[in-house]
């Protein structure tokens, strides 16, 4: 139950004996249950309104081998094919219906998204290039190859100029910060801690609590929105005068739904795992989402009239800076759904993405606020995923992940990845003992750093010292939300490693030794509790 301003919000969860979701029951009381296969993987989504029958949101979904969703038939017939290569690189999403989700993605020798296309199809709709350090740089017309957008950066990640159209924009910045000063002439303002206060003098301007969380906007000096959160950090509340919007979310940070001053919904998603497949709008009717490669929507379908009737094109500015067509069938009805990429949500009152633990301004492709968690999320604290929107998700605003790795990709710019096949040192099955890395505490480890500790030192020695941290932590795990974040992350660096590990017995890939982490199994619930701390239901740890 989440209870904010004396509203009460009640999500219930039923479970089967082994601990897998079987259903939830929303606070107007639509029931939302999950059929599994044997493996636990979720087959089939049902919805229930209150008071009303059954419907079939999706169903046959299908997966691959310790990998990604390989698609899912809709409960009106659509289908919607998800393709990947061996290396789990996206290849295509295809909805054959008019109105539905439509593209191919192409790749680079390097692991690049190069090219967003037709499915099916190997010409080029949209172009995208890079420079030295896998930063975006354009996108081009795939016939003409004409610059559509353009960007250039400094050394650390900061945005220097963007091409919109036929406007090519400047960003300046202070000689002692990464704090932007202004874009095309207009100027920015900041607080001592680096949060944004102002855009254009009172143009818009934000205020913040002590701490750094943003609670207020403001246009032209009139207030727009107020905002506050729980304590998890997330924005559970936006009021202006007597009118409440509440926002509720499930475990594992995913966005239910948002209700209004009575508590009546407004609008609530649904997710398969972390995919939002489904919408339930204007009087709670039921929605199919298509979300992309990322897992941000790309359109809405209306099942009982089969046709889109909202969409945000894969094709427009790459930090997501195009707005979504609200009205495509043109009937005159729009509909207004705020999910943007994975973890936010388009705010009208501020003009920004709320993010999680802060808020990203999608015009110019970076944070409002400096990275809470300093530089372990990279030198450019308010760069967004590493300035490759395409490739990369940041759904808590903390540290950006890869959605898939290539056979040429090494994560961000800085690692070293010994057993890269462009590393021209490569001749060694062993990973090099030298090194050392100083893992965080938890709660702020994550599956993120234990990945890229494993390009730095044996996975043994990582091992040790995650256990190290895990033992030395002064943070009891009581908490099921930091214990949720803990297997979330433990499952999701298992199933790449896993991954590798059955790659590496097919011969398609160099050896190096992933079993000190995997522990040689192929189950992820059992690598998953090797890695899993004690308190949190773990693997007993041994000395």
């Amino acid at each position: 139950m989440q209870t904010i301003h004396s509203k009460a919000l009640v999500l219930r969860y039923a479970y089967s004996v082994g601990g897998q979701l079987q259903g939830m029951t929303y606070p107007d009381g639509t029931a939302v249950d999950y059929l599994r296969n044997a493996q636990g993987q979720i087959t089939e989504v049902g919805v229930t309104p209150a008071g009303g029958s059954r419907q079939v949101l999706l169903g046959n979904a299908s997966y691959y081998p310790f990998g990604p969703a390989a698609g899912w038939t809709y409960g009106n017939g659509r289908t919607l094919a998800r393709l990947y290569d061996l290396d789990y690189r996206p290849q295509a999403i295809q909805d054959t219906r008019p109105g539905g989700l439509d593209v191919g993605f192409g790749f680079d020798p390097a692991g690049n998204l190069t090219a967003l296309t037709p499915a099916g199809n190997p010409t080029p709709a949209i172009g995208l290039g890079y420079d030295a350090l896998g930063r975006l740089t354009g996108l081009t017309d795939g016939v003409t190859g004409t610059v559509i957008d353009g960007y250039s950066y400094d050394a650390t990640g900061n945005r220097l100029s963007a091409k919109v159209g036929t406007a090519t924009q400047a960003y300046t910045y202070p000689t002692d910060s990464h704090r932007l000063s202004s874009v095309a002439g207009v100027a920015r303002s900041y607080d001592a801690t680096g949060n944004t206060t102002a855009i254009g003098g009172t143009a818009r301007q934000y205020t913040y609590d002590t701490t750094g969380r943003m609670t207020q906007a403001r246009r032209a000096g009139a207030v727009t929105m107020n905002y506050r959160y729980n304590g998890k950090g997330e924005q559970v509340r936006r009021f202006l005068g007597t009118t409440n919007t509440y926002t509720l979310f499930d475990e594992a940070g995913h966005w239910l739904g948002d209700y209004d001053s009575n508590g009546a919904p407004k609008q609530q998603a649904i997710w398969l795992d972390d995919l939002p497949v489904g919408l339930l709008a204007n009087a709670s009717k039921l929605h199919y989402i298509e979300p992309d490669h990322l897992g941000s929507p790309r359109v809405v379908i209306d099942p009982t009239r089969d046709v889109a009737v909202w969409a945000w094109s894969l094709k427009g500015e790459a930090f997501g800076n195009t707005a979504p067509n609200q009205d495509p069938d043109g009937d005159g009805a729009a509909l207004v759904l705020d999910m943007r990429f994975p973890g936010q949500r388009f705010d009208a009152a501020s003009g920004l993405n709320q993010n999680g633990n802060r808020e990203y301004e999608a015009s110019t492709g970076r944070y409002s606020k400096s990275d809470p968690i300093g530089l372990r999320g990279g030198i450019g604290t308010y760069r967004y995923a590493f300035n490759n929107p395409l490739m990369w998700i940041d759904p808590d605003g903390l540290q950006a992940t890869m959605i898939s790795q290539g056979p040429g990709m090494t994560g961000p710019v800085g690692v070293y990845n010994p057993y890269g096949p462009n590393n021209p040192n490569d001749a060694s099955t062993q990973l090099p003992q030298g090194g050392s890395i100083n893992l965080p505490q938890i709660p702020e480890i994550t599956g993120d750093s234990l990945l890229e500790s494993l390009y730095k030192m044996s996975p043994l020695s990582a091992i040790s010292q995650l256990e190290q941290a895990i033992s030395n932590s002064i943070n009891n795990c009581d908490d099921n939300d930091r214990c949720e974040r803990e297997w979330r992350e433990a499952r999701r660096v298992c199933r790449q490693l896993i991954f590798e590990q059955l790659q590496q017995a097919a011969g398609r890939r160099k050896k190096r030794s992933v079993t000190g982490v995997t522990g040689g199994f192929t189950d992820i619930e059992q690598c998953a509790r090797g890695l899993v701390s004690q308190q949190c239901g773990g693997n007993k740890v041994q000395r």
